[in-house]
């Protein structure tokens, strides 16, 4: 037995013992009242350990979080236990099912999904996801009263062949808000059928399909959802495919500027200059995406961030991450280009950028465009002087002056123009470290 601190209270967590031993263990819950999360591992979901974890979630009117059970094969239960075990399942918020061998034989892994109904948040992470266990999911999220709202088939193993029965259950869903479906090795024609059948979802908001190998199809297909006049999806990860991704073809979907879309991550998608460039012209007509991530694409050069320094002072982006592009990316014209959009956008509030140290200018950027953001929202809501201090210290910790206020010849600036009227500010901005 061992008992672990989590952000989300304490875990019990119970591994490979006798079945009489791990209801002892379990016993220690009544002892300690912060225990609000179980984790058992290697052992045989029998009448008797049913039973003891009936007995175990309805204690003191406790509140329970989640229930981890990894290669936990469920043992043969009578009606009774049946029913107990599944009322059981119920009491968690969240229920992670995890296989850890290549077994052929997933049937002992059926049960628990049964209760995915009742449960709000499911992990199932199954190095064989057979046809029986996609029919079990398949009931689940085309019940009526389901409450499931976030379903992770991450890491999944062999859902391919499962898609069909996966589409129908999608189609037929009413509760899902979240549903990661990456790393499940899934192709282009897979994920076309998958996401097809999740247009016009009722209540969909966030999508993750990562790590897998999507290209045209898929992206057509995602296209199509995002212009749909019922779409909910808030953020979509298409990040670490195994091909280039051809992110043009969502260029039309961002310049229609679908009302829900606020985040899009692009990570290590092989992404190259020419493909890119349409979708940084489809965001001049996008006022609703609030963050993008385009890091990790080394074939993106010094093209491209120049192209998007011309574009920035009409972008709405809030957030924009390009770490990690081409090794050569950073190169004075590169950093002059985004200098002077970055001088003219007032919405961008964060920027990551490679920091080069034969490039201090990169640095430059950060610092500037902090200032530039942060004086003109302050300007805006009037804070008071006294306050400005505490700004400063926000926007940047280390040295305050900034060069390229004075190389761009930046009077119009906010903080600027605030700092060489206040002596006072300036100097105390100058001696802060």
């Amino acid at each position: 037995m061992n008992v672990v601190d989590s952000p989300e209270g304490r875990v019990l967590v119970v591994s490979s013992v006798m079945t009489n031993v791990a209801m002892e263990q379990l016993d220690h819950v009544k002892d300690d009242p912060d225990i609000n999360q179980i984790c058992l591992l290697r052992l045989e979901m029998n009448d008797q350990l049913s039973s003891c974890l009936s007995r175990i979630v309805k204690i003191d009117g406790r509140s329970w979080r989640s229930l981890k059970l990894v290669d936990c094969p469920v043992g043969v239960l009578d009606d009774t236990h049946d029913k107990v075990l599944l009322d059981t399942l119920s009491q968690f918020d969240q229920l992670f099912l995890q296989t850890t061998h290549n077994t052929t034989d997933t049937s002992q892994c059926i049960f628990p999904v049964r209760g995915a109904s009742q449960v709000s948040t499911v992990r199932l992470c199954i190095n064989n996801f057979d046809e029986s266990l996609a029919q079990t999911l398949k009931q689940c999220l085309s019940t009526t009263n389901s409450i499931l709202t976030d379903l992770c088939l991450s890491g999944s193993r062999r859902c391919g062949p499962q898609v069909a029965i996966l589409a129908e259950a999608f189609r037929a869903n009413q509760s899902l808000e979240k549903l990661d479906l990456g790393d499940c090795q899934l192709n282009d024609d897979h994920l076309a059928l998958l996401l097809g059948a999740l247009c016009g979802h009722p209540k969909l908001k966030q999508l993750d399909v990562s790590n897998n190998n999507l290209s045209n199809r898929t992206l057509q297909v995602l296209r199509d959802i995002l212009v749909h006049p019922d779409c909910h999806l808030e953020a979509v990860d298409l990040g670490l495919q195994r091909r280039s991704v051809n992110v043009s073809l969502l260029a039309l979907a961002i310049a229609q500027n679908p009302p829900s879309l606020k985040r899009l991550y692009l990570s290590n998608c092989g992404l190259v200059d020419s493909k890119v460039f349409p979708l940084i012209n489809a965001l001049t007509l996008n006022t609703h995406l609030e963050s993008l991530d385009l890091s990790k694409n080394r074939q993106l050069t010094d093209q491209f961030l120049i192209y998007l320094g011309h574009h920035l002072p009409r972008l709405h982006l809030t957030s924009l991450n390009v770490l990690n592009l081409h090794p050569s990316s950073g190169s004075p014209a590169a950093m002059r280009a985004m200098s002077e959009g970055l001088r003219q956008n007032t919405h961008l509030e964060l920027l990551r950028l490679v920091f080069w140290k034969e490039l201090i200018s990169s640095r430059w950027i950060q610092v500037y465009i902090n200032w530039n953001r942060g004086g003109r929202r302050a300007l805006e809501e009037k804070v008071p002087l006294a306050l400005w201090p505490l700004i400063l210290e926000r926007a940047q910790k280390c040295r305050y002056y900034c060069p390229l206020l004075v190389q761009n010849n930046a009077h119009d600036d906010a903080i600027y123009y605030l700092l060489r009227h206040e002596p006072a500010l300036w100097q105390q901005a100058i001696d802060s470290k």
